[in-house]
C-alpha cells in the first residue's frame, strides 16, 4: 500500500520568502524497530538533546548510526532511559528513509525527490518528552526546525520567490 502526499505553497508577496516545510509522523516505538537511511548517510547533527544524553550542543556533527559507544540511532538506542534526541542530516543525495521491524517484517518506507526535500530530520523519544516511546522520520527542505536559526545560523531552507508557487511532495510505503 502507498501514500501520495502532495503539496504546494504560494507566495502572493512581490518578495521572496525563506520557509522550512518538514513532515512530522510520530510513531510509537516497537521492539525490533530500526531506522534504514540511504548509505551515504555517515553523519548528522543534533538539534535537541532530552535527558542525560552526552551529544553536546545544537549543531554539533555525530556520526551515523554509532556516534559514540553505547549508542546506536539507527537501534533507536540513546543508551538510557529517559533520552531524546533531534537529528538532522546532511543534505542528501537519495530521498528514502525507512522504519524497519525485523521481528515482524513491517515497513514503513518514505520516497521523495532529494532535490526538493533534501534533509532527513529524525526524532527519537525514550521516554524523556512525555514519558512517551516514539520516533519520527521528518522529510523536510532544511534544518532545524526553527527558520531564523535555518535562515541564519545553519543556512539550510529553501525560497519561494515573489509571485511563484513551489511544489513537492512524497511516498509512504507500508508493507
Amino acid at each position: 500500500r502507498v501514500a501520495r502526499f502532495d503539496y504546494l505553497l504560494t507566495n502572493r508577496s512581490d518578495r521572496e520568502q525563506a520557509y522550512v516545510w518538514a513532515f512530522h509522523p510520530m510513531m510509537t516505538i516497537q521492539a525490533g524497530d530500526r531506522i534504514v537511511l540511504p548509505a551515504s548517510v555517515t553523519r548528522v547533527r543534533t538539534e535537541t538533546v532530552m535527558g542525560d544524553l552526552p551529544l553536546g550542543e545544537r549543531g554539533d556533527a555525530w556520526a551515523w548510526p554509532r556516534p559514540m559507544d553505547g549508542i546506536d540511532f539507527a537501534a533507536l538506542d540513546l543508551g538510557g532511559p529517559n533520552r531524546a534526541v533531534k537529528l538532522f542530516t546532511e543534505p542528501l543525495s537519495e530521498g528514502c528513509a525507512a522504519i524497519v521491524n525485523d521481528r515482524t517484517g513491517d515497513a514503513l518506507t518514505f520516497t521523495f525527490d532529494a532535490t526538493q526535500l533534501n534533509t532527513l530530520g529524525v526524532w527519537i523519544n525514550r521516554g524523556a518528552f512525555g514519558g512517551y516511546q516514539h520516533v519520527a522520520l521528518e522529510p523536510t527542505n532544511g534544518a532545524p526546525d526553527a527558520l531564523d536559526l535555518a535562515v541564519n545560523d545553519w543556512r539550510r531552507h529553501a525560497i519561494v520567490d515573489g509571485g511563484a508557487t513551489k511544489r513537492w511532495g512524497f511516498s509512504l510505503r507500508v508493507a
